[in-house]
């Protein structure tokens, strides 16, 4: 499937959830298969949570740096905007961050769901 196909998909896919009865028709299908695959949930969970564990340590990292001066605060590189968030683009280098504001941070995040955590592995979320 090349990069238009999963684009169409996406797009298809996205429309069929917001269409009229679908989102519960979707719950109840999800709700089934986690009531029959428990182990298959419980590693998707570990998975998960392994992978939030190591992004929040480079969070706080990143956070207590800018407490301290370390990072300043700069505009959004996209827009200018004064109220920036930080947005790491390789878990493994804690310091090194892009400016984002809210919008075009959530941009980048739906665009790039891919992760260098700090163990040189990338994982994909």
């Amino acid at each position: 499937m090349d990069s238009q196909d999963k684009a169409r998909k996406k797009a298809y896919d996205r429309e069929y959830r917001l269409r009229p009865g679908n989102r519960e028709r979707i719950k109840a299908r999800v709700e089934v298969w986690v009531k029959n695959n428990p182990d298959r949930v419980r590693e998707l969970r570990r998975r998960r949570n392994s992978i939030d564990r190591k992004k929040h340590r480079i969070e706080v990292l990143a956070r207590n740096a800018a407490a301290r001066a370390k990072i300043p605060r700069q505009p959004c590189e996209v827009c200018g905007n004064g109220h920036t968030e930080y947005h790491h683009d390789d878990y493994s280098k804690p310091l090194e961050v892009r400016h984002l504001c809210r919008k075009h941070h959530r941009e980048t995040h739906r665009t790039n769901h891919e992760y260098i955590l700090p163990t040189d592995t990338t994982e994909t979320i």
